[in-house]
């Protein structure tokens, strides 16, 4: 199995994203995944590449056991072979119980293809929006400032799906952001 730790969003996360990071408790995400506590193993057998029954008890095993603070794991900690458990689990806990894992899922959008990532959308659709709109902007900004236009795209995509419109981002020059999407 691969290591958790070597994964791309900690790594983005620590270099980068400053918006996203307010808003994650990174510190305490990247001491749990070097402890490689009991969430973080359940979490490793999401893997999709397990025996289906491996995964599915995994899933099982996070739900009965989680709390709120083990959700902001699942997006981050994970592997793209995990994401799809992982976000199946996130809509099976419903809101609030997996609000730290909601500004996680934007890092999903950097390609829209990725497992998860329609769930994801799905997902953020479904919460009252004045939760999720910090959220957004957050993503929309380190994705700007990382000149990631993938993840723009993935992100307008998100919100055309959502019906979100520029008027109801607090600060609507973050939306105007978006145009440089067509970049990608």
């Amino acid at each position: 199995m691969e290591n958790i730790s070597a994964n791309s969003f900690l790594s983005d996360i620590k270099n980068g994203c400053p918006q996203l990071k307010r808003f994650l408790n990174y510190a305490r995400i990247v001491e749990r995944v070097e402890q490689q506590d009991e969430i973080v193993k359940l979490v490793h057998r999401f893997n999709w590449s397990l025996p289906q029954e491996v995964q599915d008890d995994a899933v099982k095993k996070f739900l009965d056991l989680a709390e709120e603070e083990d959700y902001a794991l699942l997006p981050i900690i994970g592997e793209k072979r995990t994401w799809e458990n992982a976000t199946h689990a996130i809509k099976s806990a419903g809101y609030p119980k997996n609000k730290q894992a909601l500004p996680g899922l934007m890092f999903l959008f950097q390609d829209i293809n990725w497992p998860g990532a329609l769930e994801s959308v799905a997902i953020l659709k479904d919460i009252d929006r004045r939760v999720v709109m910090p959220f957004i902007a957050a993503a929309i900004k380190d994705a700007f400032d990382s000149k990631d236009y993938q993840w723009l795209w993935g992100i307008r995509c998100f919100l055309n799906d959502a019906q979100i419109c520029k008027s109801e981002f607090e600060e609507e020059d973050v939306y105007d952001l978006l145009a440089h999407a067509d970049l990608y």
